[in-house]
């Protein structure tokens, strides 16, 4: 078995194993392969000509406060099913951290599907609930990430997690973001998040262009972009975020019969984590 990164003749043989793996439709996997994977770092473990094992690491940053670490994140990690329980995803993320940590990683990450991978993933090494881990001798990792409900996320990302671990947006998938809003025919895109980032790919407070957030009218954090030029001259008003944000506030006891129909899952607080 060989262990390599993998290159554009490798797209079809990948494109055959993320199928067998995941069952996504061959529309979605041709857009990771075309929008995603020239910027990512493909790996893979060889059997000939066939690919028995593959992931992909995608740049991220990880940061908390004025520390950011360059970080990857490991995405589609699966095993061909005639190969399973012959040890290949630990071998080739193994090998997939050394070479990450050659192009300056502090820290990968990826999130489980499900308990029974995040077991796995955790005898491997990675913890918290975005699963980081750092490689050996890299510098200290941050801790753990941690979500917040969409009703606190409005204008509090950067700010309410400034001092707490977690995954900042880069560039590529902003840019990314804001060339699919295009194509849908969006003339503006808001979002929230901290002008000194997104400043950089020229977004506005919302309130100089007369678009105000209608929890917090004078918030800077709140954020919006022309995407077609003049598109918002003339215009002012107010977003409100959408009723769904809010089902479990609405109706509790119909959200509770929702959470009912998946797995029982246990709350727990590990070493780093916040809350």
């Amino acid at each position: 078995m060989r262990y390599q990164k993998t290159h554009s003749d490798d797209i079809p043989e990948l494109t055959r194993l993320w199928k067998q793996a995941f069952g996504d439709s061959d529309e979605d996997i041709a857009r990771f392969f075309r929008d995603l994977f020239p910027a990512a770092t493909g790996f893979a473990a060889r059997d000939g000509e066939k690919i028995a094992a593959m992931c992909f690491a995608l740049p991220q940053q990880l940061s908390c406060g004025d520390t950011v670490l360059s970080a990857a994140y490991l995405y589609a990690v699966a095993t061909d099913e005639g190969y399973r329980g012959q040890g290949l995803c630990r071998a080739l993320l193994a090998f997939a951290e050394k070479e990450l940590k050659k192009r300056g990683a502090d820290a990968v990450l990826l999130v489980p599907a499900d308990e029974g991978l995040a077991a796995m993933y955790e005898r491997l090494g990675y913890h918290g609930p975005a699963r980081i881990r750092k490689p050996s001798e890299a510098k200290e990792a941050l801790g753990t990430a941690e979500s917040v409900r969409p009703v606190e996320y409005a204008g509090l990302r950067e700010t309410l997690l400034w001092d707490v671990p977690h995954v900042r947006y880069g560039k590529q998938l902003l840019d990314y973001s804001m060339e699919k809003a295009r194509e849908m025919g969006a003339g503006a895109l808001a979002i929230t998040g901290n002008i000194d980032f997104y400043g950089k790919s020229g977004f506005v407070p919302a309130k100089i262009k007369g678009i105000r957030y209608a929890d917090d009218p004078e918030a800077d954090y709140f954020l919006i972009k022309e995407l077609t030029p003049g598109f918002l001259d003339g215009i002012s008003g107010t977003y409100k975020d959408p009723v769904g944000y809010f089902v479990c506030e609405k109706d509790p006891e119909g959200f509770e019969r929702f959470e009912a129909t998946f797995p029982k899952k246990e709350k727990r607080k590990l070493t780093g984590q916040l809350f």
